[in-house]
């Protein structure tokens, strides 16, 4: 759909200020920073020699690119196989001038806490000599420098002459059609992926946005090289990050390395430790596979790029073939004359540590988690089956459980909670931070400040509990409508404003991978919890905002200025720029 890279820009104008030629390497930088920066700071309080993102994927991204530039024949991170490549003379002589830049100010203190957005702000609004970005950034630059006599251009790549010119991370964005979702005619579906990857909406784009295209027939065109830097992107010296050597966890290793990454230059680590400490961290990952021969937390990461339709059907058909096979087994080995209990899923590896017999976990630890009966209207009781349900769900809620406390790792004989420091204690209380209205007669109302207390969870999403304090009151609510008491997902500006789209949670369960669920089993931390469930309520805080966005340009008394504001905004928010 279109393509990016990642590049070092440079305010030329400083640069011939101070009579200084264009960097291309490390060395010159901090020798342009040495001559710059003090003597623009006098009159400049607010400038910054260097800026990038030093935190999360940004960081991985810039350490991969500097290890790269300094050793191109083996500056990869990580090598197929899971070898993990960090710790090597030419990577900590990195480290160690990054550090020395830190302590001379050419990085300051407050910039190893940007993000690659808070980065860039930065650099628009003319507040840093060098800045690490990508290519797509380049439109917006000029649109800020201009009238003001800041000129700029993008230094990575700009002598491909040169031993080791700086290295480019390759990013961007692309379609796919998911393999469950909600399509009737899969030619159409090809159709439209085809158009929206097409010449013609890759030339709008890069014309809008100036996002570089994919085609390269297009930097033949005036109008996308007017927004994109035809002249530099034939120059660069592209690299794809290592994910397929770490496929399927590549997010959970990129966001593993980037914690150590981050602790070296805020003085944390010392540099060979910490990236000592990343390779052991990095390889833990790797080892932790299931009988399945993917890590537990590969699952999850499989889960955030997949359409979350498509993710609870294969999820839930892995889950139901693995248990069938695993039940099969045991029955075989079992005396004809015992009695097999039937369950919906079979206990992960515990990596040698036995669980103790069910019987002897206490009942009030334990959280039940259940194969709902057929949804029902709201009618009162109905028949499912040859049974007769009854309208809070209850009995055959409470026939279908089993039990979560076979999922947990044990010590001591005791369920070790990962959402409370209760020892003995899984947490069941959980935070309403959506609003739910019933549309099944087994449900029931929640509001957000709501604290529920979870019986039961179901493996579509659900959960059958009652709110706290209302008197008994019981029923069965989403579960991605919850929070864990205690957790913040930090989006406090959306979750505790009015502003809520009720019917954009009514189906919700339907279209997420029940990360409570997985919390509660104990399979992802809270750390891992908290990342994936901060990047769900970001999604929905866009979709809001699109909604929004959307009403408002249906009004027919819009100003035409003001229209054109808002349509530019939802364009960023639908094409993702």
């Amino acid at each position: 759909m279109w393509t990016d890279y990642g590049v070092i820009y440079a305010r030329t104008d400083l640069l011939a200020k101070y009579n200084v030629t264009m960097p291309t390497s490390l060395d010159d930088m901090a020798a342009a920073c040495e001559t710059i920066y003090p003597a623009e700071l006098a009159s400049h309080r607010s400038l910054l020699c260097f800026v990038a993102g030093f935190q999360g994927l940004d960081i991985v991204e810039l350490f991969s690119e500097l290890f790269m530039t300094v050793s191109p024949s083996g500056g990869d991170l990580l090598k197929f196989g899971h070898q993990v490549a960090i710790n090597n003379p030419q990577n900590q002589g990195v480290l160690n001038e990054l550090l020395e830049w830190i302590s001379k100010g050419y990085i300051s203190q407050k910039t190893l806490a940007f993000t690659g957005t808070k980065a860039l702000q930065t650099w628009l609004t003319g507040d840093a000599i060098f800045y690490r970005g990508s290519t797509s950034a380049a439109k917006r630059t000029s649109e800020a420098f201009a009238g003001k006599g800041w000129t700029y251009k993008v230094i990575s790549g700009n002598s491909p002459g040169a031993a080791n010119p700086f290295a480019s991370v390759r990013g961007g964005y692309h379609l796919a059609m998911p393999r469950a979702g909600g399509h009737q005619n899969d030619t159409q579906v090809i159709q439209a992926l085809l158009f929206l990857t097409g010449s013609v909406v890759q030339q709008a784009r890069a014309a809008t946005f100036g996002a570089p295209p994919t085609l390269k027939t297009l930097y033949n065109d005036s109008a996308v090289c007017a927004s994109v830097r035809c002249d530099v992107i034939p120059s660069l010296v592209p690299f794809n990050l290592p994910s397929s050597a770490a496929a399927p966890v590549w997010i959970e290793v990129a966001l593993t390395m980037s914690k150590y990454f981050a602790g070296i230059l805020a003085g944390t680590y010392a540099v060979s430790a910490g990236l000592d400490a990343a390779t052991t961290a990095i390889m833990n990952i790797f080892n932790k596979t299931s009988d399945t021969g993917l890590g537990t937390t590969a699952i999850i990461l499989i889960s955030v790029f997949m359409s979350l339709a498509a993710v609870g059907l294969l999820a839930g058909t892995g889950v139901i073939v693995w248990k069938r096979k695993t039940r099969r087994k045991q029955k075989e080995a079992k005396a004809s004359s015992e009695k097999a209990v039937a369950v919906d899923e079979e206990s992960p590896p515990t990596n040698g540590q036995a669980l103790p017999p069910l019987a002897e976990i206490p009942e009030a630890t334990r959280l039940h988690v259940s194969v709902r009966p057929a949804r029902r209207p709201e009618s009162g009781d109905v028949a499912v089956g040859n049974q007769k349900i009854p309208a809070d769900g209850v009995s055959s809620a409470e026939r279908g459980s089993y039990d979560l406390g076979e999922y947990r790792v044990y010590d001591k004989g005791k369920p070790r909670s990962r959402t409370s420091s209760t020892e003995g204690q899984l947490t069941q209380k959980f935070t309403v931070i959506h609003p739910y209205k019933p549309v099944m007669g087994d449900e029931m109302e929640i509001k957000p400040g709501d604290v529920v207390s979870v019986r039961l969870a179901y493996d579509d999403g659900y959960a059958f509990g009652q709110i706290e304090g209302s008197g008994g009151k019981a029923g069965v609510f989403p579960l991605a409508c919850l929070l864990p008491v205690g957790l913040e997902v930090g989006l406090p500006s959306r979750l505790e404003s009015g502003a809520m789209n009720m019917a954009v949670m009514q189906h919700a369960p339907e279209k997420v991978d029940s990360l409570e669920m997985l919390l509660l089993s104990g399979r992802i931390t809270e750390q891992t919890y908290l990342a994936l469930r901060r990047e769900q309520e970001e999604e929905l805080r866009t979709q809001r905002q699109i909604t929004a966005l959307r009403e408002r340009l249906r009004d027919s008394s819009l100003e035409q200025e003001e229209r054109k504001k808002l349509q530019r905004r939802l364009d960023e928010l639908e094409l993702g720029i």
